[in-house]
């Protein structure tokens, strides 16, 4: 009996998100051949989700926010059959589009009371912290950026100052931390970077948080070939903001 081609059913949650809402897609596979056993594993652009194992020719992918490009993306979702389907069902794909769009809001003159992270999203995974900012006042000026441990080892980053969503910052460089890679990463690939802005209230307090894409334009490399290495980067505005929550 040859193998023969099922069908894929690719599902969004929505039609249409933000850039930073993640979108949960159900999959189904299915056949003459009995239940679909494999995996199944979505692609849209220069993403790529891990591969989700089927249960009982079902599974969801969740595709984080801030990954898909602002446009009509069309998500390709591939299945690969394992175990007893190998040889039953072949190989099979199906497709499904979401609409991603980002919607400029005003941001107040003074930000007192917020806190604001700067983060890189790697391609298929979560966002990664790589700075925290504090004492915000008077548009995007910050007094500093905080002194924050982050990822496996640790790595600490202080912010002299963003106005006008431009601005510089100086960042402790710790070689060979895994955590440390994204920052290496979008320094030497123009990768896009987002700041989120967020009250210091609790959620649900009514005021609005705000994130907006940057690049770092410019680097200095101020250390020496040490383990601990200081570098001085420049930021720029790359789009709008948006409102995350109230």
């Amino acid at each position: 009996m040859s193998a023969v081609a099922p069908t894929v059913t690719v599902t969004p949650s929505a039609s249409a998100i933000t850039n930073v809402q993640a979108l949960p897609v159900a999959v189904s596979v299915a056949g003459a051949s009995g239940v679909a056993l494999g995996t199944v594993q979505l692609t849209s652009g220069t993403y790529t989700s891990n591969a989700a194992t089927l249960v009982n020719g079902a599974a969801t992918i969740v595709v984080p926010a801030a990954v898909l490009a602002i446009a009509l993306d069309t998500l390709t979702v591939t299945y690969t059959p394992t175990g007893a389907s190998v040889g039953v069902y072949l190989s099979g794909t199906g497709t499904a589009t979401a609409t991603v769009s980002i919607s400029p809001v005003s941001l107040p003159s003074k930000l007192q009371g917020y806190k604001a992270q700067l983060t890189y999203t790697p391609g298929t995974g979560a966002p990664v912290v790589i700075a925290g900012l504090k004492d915000l006042e008077g548009g995007f000026k910050a007094d500093e950026l905080d002194s924050t441990d982050h990822g496996n080892n640790g790595w600490k980053a202080r912010l002299l100052g963003l106005l006008d969503f431009e601005g510089s910052a100086k960042v402790d460089y710790i070689a060979g931390d895994s955590s440390q890679a994204y920052l290496l990463n979008s320094i030497l690939n123009s990768t896009v970077l987002a700041i989120t802005i967020a009250p210091v209230l609790s959620p649900g307090s009514g005021v609005a948080s705000f994130v907006g894409p940057a690049i770092i334009t410019d680097w200095k490399w101020d250390g020496k070939n040490t383990d601990l290495q200081g570098v001085q980067i420049t930021l720029k505005g790359a789009g709008p903001f948006v409102t995350v929550a109230q």
